[in-house]
């Protein structure tokens, strides 16, 4: 699930005994939901901050207290092979009472009791999230705006360090490797048809009606319906249609009609590739021009790459596609790029 909420996957990927391995989830599972964000513990600094946890940090928290650093994520795949996930520039690990202070704010907005719902789905204790402790379930902070993702992820092997150990631990990243490249994608198949006066589309977790063993994100559903409220108050209620033909979103307004496909991906270009080929499909299958314009959605953050990638496809093959993103702090849609 992208490290937004815990698949049921790790359990089964962890080798040997291991805290994933007997609970069925890990802490870190939620490391980049980018629709929990939290300001205001200092009230000079009204960033908006992703509060996570990383394992190898919990079990030396103490030596990291107070410092900030980059951090070079990697996982380790079913072959024993080491790859490289993100890297987070400008992690800062704070102290026990700005933790305390995540634990309220995360029960407070009801994130505590997401989170044990997510465990409970997947059929493991939610014991471990019950009366937690602060450090257990935030205990380092970051910028959203501060993470690359690599995609593909990179494959290192020997001598790489990350290669000899493959338990948590935390290694001092001090061999020079500058990663630049960036997680294969999932799709998010197209939703159901609705009127466009329907309600809200449910915001949890369920098992898509006629795509058997498809899992439909809630995020989706939540960014889908806020958007769906941000663009009839600014252009009318008229101007929004959801779910017709198929189609997340359709927008009509100063006489063009645009399609709007959302995408939960990590990174643009991830949501450029699962939803040009659905947006192309809904506009012009088999031989029609239903839209004008086709603007992808999501919460990833452009790099500039991202934003030549567009310009390219636009001048190259004629193709009006745009990325525009999701703020889930201030609940406003970026400038298209």
């Amino acid at each position: 699930m992208n490290w937004r909420r815990p698949s049921g996957e790790a359990q089964h990927l962890e080798m040997g005994e291991s805290y994933v391995s007997e609970r069925g989830f890990g802490h870190e599972e939620w490391l980049f939901n980018f629709e929990w964000l939290l300001s205001g513990y200092n009230p000079e600094d009204q960033h908006q901050y992703k509060y996570g946890f990383l394992q190898p940090i919990s079990k030396y928290r103490s030596n990291y207290v107070g410092e900030t650093f980059s951090v070079l994520v990697y996982t380790v795949n079913p072959d024993r092979m080491t790859m490289i996930v993100a890297c987070i520039k400008d992690l800062y690990v704070p102290g026990y009472q700005e933790l305390e202070w995540v634990l309220n704010q995360t029960r407070d907005n009801s994130w505590l009791a997401s989170m044990q719902q997510q465990v409970s789905d997947l059929g493991s204790s939610v014991g471990p999230l019950v009366n937690p402790s602060p450090s257990s379930i935030s205990n380092v902070r970051f910028l959203p705006e501060n993470v690359t993702f690599y995609d593909p992820m990179i494959l290192v092997g020997p001598p790489h360090k990350t290669t000899r150990i493959h338990r948590y631990q935390p290694l001092d990243w001090d061999d020079g490797f500058v990663p630049t490249l960036s997680p294969p994608d999932r799709t998010i198949p197209a939703g159901q048809s609705e009127q466009d006066d329907s309600p809200d589309r449910s915001e949890t977790e369920r098992m898509r009606a006629g795509q058997t063993g498809t899992t439909y994100d809630p995020q989706h559903a939540k960014l889908q319906n806020r958007l769906r409220r941000k663009l009839r108050a600014q252009f009318g209620p008229d101007s929004v249609k959801m779910e017709s033909e198929y189609v997340d979103l359709k927008l009509f307004e100063s006489g063009l009609i645009t399609f709007i496909e959302i995408k939960m991906e990590r990174t643009v270009k991830s949501c450029i590739r699962s939803a040009l080929g659905q947006l192309l499909e809904y506009a012009h299958y088999p031989n029609l021009q239903k839209a004008d314009r086709l603007l992808i959605v999501g919460d990833a953050f452009a790099t500039e790459d991202d934003r030549t990638y567009l310009r390219n496809i636009r001048e190259n093959y004629n193709l009006p596609v745009y990325y525009a993103q999701w703020s889930w702090g201030s609940e406003e849609l970026g400038s298209w790029l």
